[in-house]
């Protein structure tokens, strides 16, 4: 019970909330155990305006698409790779405009490594090794988003989120960032 107390976030004050977190999991695809530490902070700047701010280790076991599938177990291909890991960071705010509509705004960072990437080798001289091969990748993927939330009734609600965002891979042959194959640079959700 003493644990689960702890576990709810600090309040170092009446206005600021501290949750930190620790995250253990085991990976029996890789035999390999992580630790990811985490850490969210919430400032009351007044009654209708809130502003936070988290980051934290986020990590999988290695993973690669084929054929549309991804396959989670690539020591069956004979590769061993540690965990993909995902250092990420937001800062945003809250904002309530009325008893029943509110306004977020976030901007985030995101960077990966440890990625499994399927490639052919490029020597620089114009020249590709032909066999596929299993890589390190890096990348990062970061952006703004804003979501107007709306709380009609008890048994109804909306929201409208839009996100301007870029997620990019790094070149093991150039070392230049390119655009991921999955970016999508604008993103609109509308529900209710």
């Amino acid at each position: 019970e003493r644990l689960a107390r702890g576990c709810r976030g600090k309040k170092p004050t009446r206005r600021f909330t501290l949750v930190p977190g620790l995250r253990a999991e085991w990976f029996d695809a890789i035999n390999t155990a992580t630790l990811d530490p985490r850490l969210a902070m919430r400032y009351r700047l007044r009654d209708q305006t809130t502003l936070l701010a988290a980051g934290g280790v986020y990590q999988q076991p290695p993973r690669i698409g084929l054929l549309g599938i991804f396959v989670f177990d690539l020591s069956a291909f004979g590769v061993a790779m540690p965990p993909e890991r995902a250092i990420h960071s937001v800062m945003g705010v809250e904002q309530t405009l009325g008893p029943m509509l509110g306004l977020e705004a976030y901007a985030y960072y995101k960077h990966m490594d440890h990625l499994v990437e399927i490639s052919a080798l490029d020597f620089g001289d114009g020249s590709q090794q032909e066999d596929l091969f299993l890589v390190d990748g890096t990348g990062r993927s970061y952006g703004l988003e804003m979501m107007l939330r709306l709380y009609p009734t008890e048994r109804l609600f909306a929201w409208i989120a839009y996100s301007l965002s870029k997620s990019e891979r790094k070149s093991l042959t150039t070392g230049n960032w390119f655009p991921f194959g999955y970016d999508q640079t604008h993103n609109l959700n509308i529900v209710a």
